[in-house]
């Protein structure tokens, strides 16, 4: 007898001593047990806030869909405008036709048959087109008062107010609508839409009251019923959950500013909403955490027996392989069939870590090379079929020698821009920028000049292909005008920087320079660089001179008294013809 308890006695210490895994998986659980029982009394505190959490994010997720939706919509109308003003040749008839002549009249009549089509394909109410020759606005629209409209274009056009020019906030009347105004080749054309029209193509008219729009203030426009101004959009993310009483209900409310216009979506969700989804959270906290309980002491025999082994052996394991030793294995005795099917993929796996470790650095090291060279290989097919389509008119009217020296030219830029390498000297970049000077001079005579200066000792510095002429390229694309000089600058030199040598490149032009969104955008180079929707010329140069340089920056602004500037600084590196060496990857 006096054996049996000292029996039991020791069995009983070697199990519940502190540093034993029995004992703590029975520590473990009484905490458990302890601290679901305070998270069931915190609850009563906590839920709520968490479910006021949980609406606001949603709330954000639709309002951000709302917010794209009208944002395509403005920028679909805003498109067909642009395209219209540019294309349309009823319009082209109407600039250069005198007025009241038959065929003005007729031209007139097409233009509205055009507004009238436009409208039913685009969320618009109203068309118009001013011509300042003749000082006739051109309208249509789907209201019958249109006075108040017209009226509000001739006076923002009078008093040339920059606000339309971008799609502004007005009202007639108890309504509010959006105006935009394009001037392009000596017209005016725009749209105006109402508020209520914008809303409606989201939501219907069953749910417009809750979505609105406002200002950055926190006026809300709502058409036909009284101002009321709520927590201003830029306090909303400080103070997530204001209270806004709006016409006795308790609400609080989400704003985003959309991108073609100075006016904010704003979202109001009633109080209420949240309060009708407490009960069922409440029940739900209850069940989880008593289901949780008594899983978890279900499952001490199983840990205990079956799984904490095996499972220590295996992170024993994973320890080993974290230090990188890939000679070490786990033993498969004594386990269950699942469990020796995980150990005896662990070993495989370590295996095959080790024969793989060198062919995935190659892989990477190739998939660079790819990369780097599927980006150089973009290039613009429009400036081919330009010069192409150029080159043909020429020998149309009798030029044989300038069209064989164009597509001479368009030969050597062309052999350049498809070529395999991805460095070259820069000289050759600037030998192909000055042909591509002269390519474009045949296509716009006396409308462009080119000003370079650059030492002869940096000629043979190491540059990548497109580096300077794909800037170049969209100076010409966007701000070349028949009839005006454009002036193109290239000023090339070079600094000392500690123990390392630097080439600073600038570029710019007289033209009009970059709109301050777009400066905006290129400031912030790292979210630029991860959009995909336009401008993937300079996407492409920045990437492309990461992988042949260390440390290449680029810098945008507006050059004092002139047009845009991008400085270019890279490190001086004399060229050779072996392909620079990728940067190395820590495997």
């Amino acid at each position: 007898m006096k054996s049996l308890r000292i029996r039991l006695h020791n069995n009983i210490q070697a199990h519940l001593h502190p540093h034993s895994l029995r004992f703590r998986i029975f520590l473990l659980l009484m905490l458990l047990i302890f601290f679901f029982s305070a998270l069931v009394a915190y609850n009563n505190f906590s839920a709520f806030s968490l479910l006021r959490k949980n609406v606001y994010r949603n709330t954000e997720d639709t309002l951000i869909l709302y917010q794209e939706h009208l944002d395509n919509t403005l920028e679909r109308t805003e498109t067909w405008l642009y395209t219209m003003a540019l294309d349309n040749t009823t319009l082209f008839t109407l600039k250069n036709t005198p007025y009241n002549t038959t065929t003005w009249f007729s031209a007139l009549h097409q233009l509205q048959t055009d507004f009238s089509h436009a409208m039913s394909i685009y969320t618009a109410n109203g068309f118009f087109c001013y011509l300042p020759s003749c000082e006739q606005l051109i309208t249509t629209s789907s209201q019958k008062d249109t006075l108040p409209f017209r009226q509000a274009v001739l006076d923002a056009i009078s008093q040339e107010n920059p606000d339309f020019f971008s799609w502004a906030l007005f009202r007639s009347g108890d309504s509010y609508y959006l105006l935009r105004i394009l001037f392009i080749d000596n017209a005016y054309t725009g749209a105006w839409v109402s508020l209520d029209t914008l809303l409606d193509s989201m939501t219907g008219k069953e749910d417009g009251s809750r979505l609105v729009f406002s200002d950055a203030e926190g006026l809300l426009y709502r058409s036909g019923q009284p101002s009321i101004t709520i927590t201003p959009p830029r306090q909303q993310k400080e103070a997530p959950y204001a209270c806004e009483h709006i016409e006795g209900e308790k609400m609080f409310a989400v704003s985003r500013k959309l991108s073609s216009s100075d006016s904010y979506l704003t979202l109001l969700v009633p109080y209420a909403d949240i309060n009708s989804a407490s009960t069922s959270l409440y029940t739900a906290l209850l069940i989880v955490g008593f289901s949780f309980l008594v899983i978890w002491i279900m499952l001490v025999h199983i840990l205990n027996r079956w799984i904490l082994k095996p499972v220590a052996d295996l992170i024993t394991g994973i320890s080993h392989l974290r230090t990188g030793d890939l000679d070490t294995h786990v033993t498969t005795g004594g386990q269950l069939d699942e469990f020796q099917n995980m150990t005896t993929a662990f070993n495989d796996m370590v295996t095959e870590i080790k024969d793989l470790k060198i062919d995935v650095y190659e892989r990477k090291l190739q998939g660079q090379k790819l990369e780097a060279q599927f980006l150089k290989q973009q290039i613009t097919p429009h400036f081919l079929i330009n010069c192409l389509n150029t080159a043909y008119q020429l020998t149309e009217t009798d030029h044989p020698e300038l069209a064989r020296k164009m597509l001479r030219d368009l030969s050597q830029h062309l052999r350049y821009t498809l070529s395999s390498g991805q460095t070259v000297t820069l000289g050759e970049e600037l030998d192909v920028v000055r042909n591509y000077i002269e390519l474009s001079g045949i296509r716009y005579p006396g409308c462009l000049s080119l000003s370079l200066n650059c030492p002869d000792g940096l000629l043979q510095a190491t540059a990548i292909p497109l580096l300077i002429l794909n800037f170049v390229e969209n100076t010409i694309k966007y701000e070349i005008v028949m009839g005006q000089l454009l002036e193109i600058h290239i000023e090339i030199s070079h600094y000392q920087k500690e123990d390392e040598k630097r080439l600073a490149i600038s570029i710019w032009d007289s033209g009009k320079g970059f709109s301050d969104k777009i400066l905006t955008d290129l400031h912030d180079i790292e979210n630029y660089l991860a959009l995909e929707d336009y401008h993937i010329g300079i996407t492409n140069v920045i990437l492309r001179a990461r992988y042949a340089f260390e440390t290449p920056v680029f810098t945008f602004s507006n050059r004092p008294g002139a047009g845009a500037q991008i400085d270019i600084d890279l490190p001086y590196i004399p060229y050779k013809k072996a392909v620079l060496p990728p940067p190395a990857y820590n495997l």
